[in-house]
């Protein structure tokens, strides 16, 4: 079967229908919608007005804002009233229970386990503005275990309240602002990608000079050490040149290295 779902048409500001309400109908034996449901119905069904059009099934992520009910309370009042002071046989079609999938599918497990149907659910499948429900001839929910019955209305019950905060314009914001904060994220994640490829590049460049600088240092040392060795043998040579400047040998030859310098000279 299709059930709307009333968070997608004009039954979006109504309350979903309770199990008592159900049951209070079965004891009353109605076969047509009380004033209460049609007042409810009319009294508040809504529209959805966005871009110049105006709809009464709409998406459900639709702006909430846009959603508003029909400026008629006043007359539907009145047609309550009329009806009270002359009751009227004619029938008036009304949707007497609102669902969502879950609240749906609580009714008829709380109809079930209370013995009053033995239909149970076999899936539910959500669509565009309404839901397939999947029935199935069973044994009731009497048959099952006692505490597997309560533990799955708490999740039913949860997840009503879960249907519900869908349609809420705090909800809604909420949701816009994460996607927004989302959004920035991919920003920030974009741009620290991109400062994290330059700090590689900069990393990468730095290893480059301190490899350089690894380099020069060693050079550094190493002609450090030479140039220790050479002072050395520098000491090394002065000393030897003065222990032969000091010899009586060079003193002894002093005569001929004047007479060889002179030679040099007269020669030129």
């Amino acid at each position: 079967m299709i059930v709307p779902d009333r968070r997608c048409c004009f039954d979006y500001f109504r309350q979903v229908s309770s199990v008592a309400s159900v049951i209070e109908a079965y004891f009353e034996r109605r076969d047509r919608p009380t004033q209460a449901q049609v007042f409810d119905q009319n009294g508040y069904a809504s529209r959805s007005v966005a871009n110049g059009a105006e709809s009464i099934v709409f998406p459900m992520l639709s702006d909430p804002h846009t959603i508003e009910p029909f400026p008629r309370l006043e007359q539907v009042f009145e047609a309550w009233r009329n009806f009270v002071e002359l009751p009227q046989d004619r029938y008036q079609d009304a949707h007497c229970w609102i669902f969502t999938p879950s609240s749906f599918e609580l009714l008829i497990l709380d109809l079930s386990f209370l013995a009053l149907t033995r239909l149970e659910v076999e899936s539910i499948e959500s669509a565009d503005g309404e839901f397939y429900v999947h029935l199935r001839n069973g044994n009731g929910a009497c048959q099952r275990d006692r505490n597997a019955i309560y533990d799955k209305r708490i999740e039913l019950l949860l997840r009503i309240s879960d249907e519900a905060a869908v349609t809420s314009p705090v909800m809604r914001e909420s949701t816009r602002q994460v996607e927004n904060l989302k959004a920035q994220l991919e920003v920030c994640g974009a741009e620290y990608a991109r400062l994290q490829c330059e700090f590689d590049s900069v990393r990468h460049k730095l290893d480059a000079a301190r490899g350089l600088l690894d380099h020069v240092q060693t050079a550094l040392v190493d002609a450090k050490s030479a140039l220790v060795e050479n002072d050395a043998r520098l000491v090394t040579a002065e000393r030897s040149l003065q222990m032969i400047l000091a010899s009586r040998s060079w003193r002894l030859t002093g005569v001929l290295r004047s007479l060889s310098t002179a030679a040099r000279r007269f020669r030129r």
